[in-house]
């Protein structure tokens, strides 16, 4: 009887596929124990730690994992492989002395004993802002400013301490920003207690100390007082659509209908370009 060569080739190409389904689903190669790194130098950072080692001269190393507490109560697992020489170590919650014991792992998933060290990283982003960080008070609410020269990403929350004498989230702001600078707004202008809470991405935080501010009392202005107003060196050529200057007012919005009236310069106008207008009475803006 003769054979199909097709059917016998399908035959072999799905036998090989399942054997190599079957090999990927556990640690393949070499179980020998792989040689260990030997630590060059530790470099320690706000918040964070870099270990640098030489690697073993050997074939069977796959990777090289680091095991730390950086928290009370959790352990953090970070891993390079055999192409880099270095473990960035982060998430840690205070300053100080953290043990890191370093393995070797092999392709067949067996790891060596564990080299030990200490690491020792400085105050951490969060603490660095709350140490920073000034809170005043503006049109309509506070204002709140701290550094984050790491550009860290951060979390912070202004509370404010209700009658009940129970605390509220009013506002969260997230940013990596190195200067952090923001207001929160919609708030009445009478005494009031506030803080601020800030976090890191790992959950780590700290909070402010309270303060008490009285918003500036801040309105609506006028705007049916509001007027059109020319001065030299204004731009007062309309691009396509009608309504003039007073569309910038007139409390009709569309982002859609490009007949909409809006004030619209013609593009591509030399800029800067000036618009001025009366706002028909005197304000602090």
């Amino acid at each position: 009887m003769k054979t199909n060569p097709f059917i016998a080739i399908l035959l072999a190409l799905s036998t090989l596929v399942s054997c190599v389904e079957a090999d990927v689903i556990k640690p393949h190669g070499s179980t020998e124990v792989p040689g260990k790194v030997t630590i060059t130098e530790i470099v320690n950072a706000s918040g964070s730690s870099v270990i640098y080692y030489d690697l073993p001269d050997d074939v069977n190393l796959q990777y090289v994992k680091a095991l730390y507490t950086p928290r009370p109560g959790v352990t953090s697992e970070v891993n390079a492989s055999f192409l880099t020489d270095s473990l960035v170590l982060t998430g840690f919650k205070d300053a100080g002395d953290y043990q890191v014991d370093l393995y070797s792992v092999s392709y067949g998933g067996t790891q060596s004993d564990p080299v030990r060290t200490t690491v020792s990283p400085l105050t951490p982003p969060y603490q660095r802002a709350i140490e920073t960080l000034e809170c005043m008070s503006t049109f309509g609410g506070v204002h709140v400013a701290c550094a984050n020269p790491t550009q860290s990403h951060l979390t912070l929350t202004v509370q404010k301490l209700g009658e009940d004498g129970s605390w509220s989230d009013i506002q969260t702001n997230y940013t990596s920003q190195s200067n952090i600078s923001y207001s929160v707004r919609g708030q009445d202008a009478v005494p009031a207690v506030f803080k601020v809470i800030v976090r890191d991405r790992w959950g780590s935080s700290r909070e402010s100390e309270e303060i008490t501010l009285t918003p500036l009392f801040e309105m609506m202005c006028d705007k049916s007082k509001f007027a059109a107003l020319r001065l030299t060196g204004d731009t007062n050529a309309q691009h396509a659509v009608a309504g003039g200057i007073y569309s910038i007012w007139d409390n009709v919005w569309s982002s859609t209908n490009v007949e909409q009236p809006a004030f619209h310069t013609i593009p591509n106008s030399p800029i800067p370009q000036h618009v001025s207008f009366d706002m028909g009475a005197v304000y602090m803006l």
